[in-house]
Order: C-alpha cells, then sequence, then structure tokens
C-alpha cells in the first residue's frame, strides 16, 4: 500500500451495477440506476493508488448483534459497486490502515451547548460525549458512547414574554 492518497472522512457514493450477473443481487436487475436501492454509501474511504478502500460506522449492536448486516452492507459495495474513476476497484478496508494516532487512543471528547425553551422556561443545556470506537477485522469501525448534559435554567418564568421571539432569547441569556 502506498497511500498515495489520505484518509477521507465523509461518505463516499457507491452506485450499484443493475446489470449484475451476481445471482446474490440480481433484484438490481428490475431498477433504473440512479432510483433508491441503486447506490450506497460508504461511511469512510481512503484512497491507495486506483483502489478505495471502504469501511462502516456502526454502534455497539453491530458487534455481536446486527454484525452480518453490516457485514453484508459492505460485501454488496465491493460486489457490485462501479468504482468511480480514477478508481478501478472498491475493496474492503483493512484494519492496520486505521491506526490510534488518528484520534488519540480510540476514543475522544466533544460538547456542545444547546439553547432551549417552552412555555415555562429558558434554558442552556451543555451536553458533553465520550466516545470509543474500535476497528474491527472486517471493517466495520464499532462505537459506544456516553452523553452527560446539565442544564441551567436562564429566565424562569419569562418564556411565554418571549414567545416566538428567538433573538430576545438569545439577547436575554448573552
Amino acid at each position: 500500500m502506498t497511500n498515495s492518497s489520505p484518509m477521507q472522512v465523509g461518505e463516499l457514493y457507491v452506485p450499484y451495477d443493475v446489470n449484475t450477473t451476481n445471482k446474490k443481487y440480481k433484484y438490481l436487475n428490475k431498477k433504473t440506476a440512479g432510483e433508491k436501492g441503486t447506490y450506497g454509501y460508504a461511511d469512510i474511504y481512503a484512497t491507495d493508488s486506483d483502489i478505495n478502500y471502504l469501511w462502516e460506522v456502526k454502534p455497539e449492536s453491530y458487534r455481536w448483534l446486527n454484525k452480518s448486516k453490516g457485514e453484508k452492507q459492505l460485501q454488496k459495495y465491493v460486489d457490485v459497486g462501479i468504482p468511480q474513476a480514477p478508481v478501478i476497484a472498491l475493496e474492503l478496508g483493512p484494519k492496520n490502515m486505521i491506526k490510534p494516532t488518528d484520534v488519540k487512543k480510540h476514543e475522544f471528547d466533544f460538547g456542545l451547548t444547546l439553547l432551549g425553551a417552552n412555555a415555562i422556561e429558558v434554558w442552556e443545556e451543555r451536553v458533553n460525549y465520550h466516545v470509543k470506537y474500535e476497528v474491527m477485522n472486517n471493517s466495520l469501525i464499532i462505537y459506544e458512547f456516553k452523553r452527560t448534559s446539565q442544564k441551567n435554567t436562564l429566565a424562569p418564568g419569562l418564556a411565554p414574554l418571549y414567545a416566538g421571539k428567538k433573538h430576545l432569547i438569545h439577547s436575554l441569556i448573552n
């Protein structure tokens, strides 16, 4: 592997061959290219020379319970996916291509602040996520996360006065 291109983050559009002779996917012959069910999106891909290596990112339930569903999804990309030029092949992504140094220790944290309002109050909620993931031998990337949050009421009883006036709510908390 020359690793001529960096790991791509985001989905890769994979159109399926609607003229396939693969008996497993013969149902595609009844569809028109571009129609729903004639394409998929690989979650992560890396391009090396003329090959796109593919991975799917799935929740913890795909480690055991839904494992075959994720594997079938990836295999379909390889079996009937049409590579887009200049790429000439689609393959399952090898485990060693995603290194722990890409994200330290295969875990990371992120957070966001949400502003909410209802008929009774206006609040700010700080939400934090701790995410762990593991790259499996079958090209699935399994993740689990823990969500924590803290809600701070900013204006109890004032929300009815500001209903429909988001700019006033925003100025209230700034």
